[in-house]
């Protein structure tokens, strides 16, 4: 190669011209589009370029929202009565019945290892005061919420998604 010739275009030089793999016509069509969309016509070196640096803040760790729980549906209080029994590693339960003291006190000796009851808001209100102080006491997270469209027929759990800044606050009640 001499003074006076350009070097070829990088990627000529590697691939040859597109006309050797692709008509004249569609080589034409490619570089128009490439002009109309230059986000994706971009060069290795031009995307590396664009990468943000470690110590920007693109990289930080962001606390998710959300979590997410298994729980187990109880439906009534005969289930909760007989069929609990045998269910002792249970920690994460939604009663979808209006719970009476006496509910609560056979569901916390039926399920030693209870972390968490969540019931629907409209009977979140109606749990007394005692109630609260003792899940407080046992350190059981009790939090309102509901299932949509489950059906326990099909499984008795459920997958809950729960706000991580209403599950943290009702947490923070043990310390």
């Amino acid at each position: 190669m001499n003074d006076t010739e350009r070097p070829k275009d990088e990627t000529e030089r590697i691939m040859g011209s597109f006309t050797n793999f692709i008509g004249a016509e569609q080589e034409k069509e490619l570089k128009q589009w490439n002009r109309e969309h230059p986000q994706y016509a971009k060069t290795p070196e031009e995307l590396i370029n664009e990468c943000p640096e470690e110590d920007d803040d693109t990289f930080n760790y962001v606390e998710p929202t959300k979590i997410q729980v298994k729980v187990r549906i109880i439906s009534d209080r005969d289930y909760l009565k007989s069929e609990l029994e045998a269910k002792r590693s249970i920690k994460c339960v939604h009663l979808a019945f209006r719970s009476a003291n006496k509910d609560f006190m056979t569901l916390f000796k039926k399920c030693p290892n209870l972390k968490l009851v969540q019931i629907p808001k409209s009977y979140y209100v109606s749990v007394s005061q005692t109630m609260r102080e003792l899940m407080i006491e046992k350190k059981v997270i009790f939090i309102e919420g509901d299932v949509w469209g489950h059906r326990r027929d099909i499984s008795p759990w459920a997958v809950v998604t729960i706000e991580k800044s209403i599950y943290d606050e009702a947490e923070a009640k043990f310390k």
